[in-house]
């Protein structure tokens, strides 16, 4: 896969405006962020009573379909939110657009999972190859109103030529969701307070730094959308 002849944003750059974005943006991200959190402490609450409960079956269905249904709606108002910079948005707004793009937003993260869970029971590498590929499409299937399998084509479209430039930049993205994982089950497994283990498990302690990353991931979708378009007009 060869690189487009145009650079893209730096990492240092993408920091940099993200965190500024980050920063100009957090009181109006704070209601999203917490209820992404509810539903996040509800899901782990969930899964916990699954563990421990006889009804599995519902339980199941809860934790697997309805959670991230619901998740969806604070995922949409917020990318609306940075992709608007703040400006022309507010709650009632962000909401009715969440509600519009939230069952869309939703399929279209189904084939995503199941792109990159086809990809892993082939290899490791097709796994990760499907999963950039198609890692805008989220993105896409908010701002551009295109869902299922057409937001992972146009993602495909974006990414392709300059798949490794791309990876480079998601690295940062990766690495962070990895850590916040595995630091929130150490110190869950510590801690000797069923509180703080779930608070720990939920993720409360990473999910104000949530919007940051989703800002990031914002701005390179934002670059390469830029970029392929440029190269459509020339």
């Amino acid at each position: 896969m060869s690189m487009k002849t145009k650079q893209m944003v730096s990492i240092p750059v993408l920091i940099k405006n993200s965190w500024s974005i980050y920063v100009n943006l957090f009181k109006h991200m704070l209601f999203f962020v917490f209820t992404y959190f509810l539903i996040q402490g509800t899901s782990t609450l969930a899964y916990t009573f699954f563990e421990l409960n006889t009804l599995y079956i519902f339980i199941f269905a809860l934790f697997v379909f309805v959670l991230p249904l619901l998740n969806t709606i604070p995922m949409v108002a917020l990318i609306t939110l940075i992709s608007r910079r703040g400006k022309g948005t507010d709650s009632n707004s962000l909401f009715s657009i969440a509600k519009e793009r939230a069952l869309p937003l939703y399929w279209t993260s189904i084939l995503y999972l199941l792109s990159i869970f086809i990809g892993s029971t082939l290899l490791i590498i097709p796994g990760l190859m499907a999963m950039i590929l198609f890692y805008f499409s989220f993105n896409i299937s908010v701002i551009e109103k295109i869902s299922g399998i057409k937001a992972l084509a146009k993602s495909y479209s974006y990414v392709r030529g300059r798949f490794w430039p791309v990876l480079v930049r998601l690295l940062p993205v990766i690495i962070f969701s990895g850590s916040q994982t595995l630091i929130g089950n150490y110190l869950a497994n510590i801690s000797s307070f069923e509180f703080l283990r779930f608070i720990f498990k939920s993720g409360f302690p990473m999910v104000v730094l949530w919007p940051l990353e989703t800002i990031y991931i914002q701005l390179i979708y934002e670059d390469i959308k830029s970029i392929n378009t440029n190269n459509v007009k020339s």
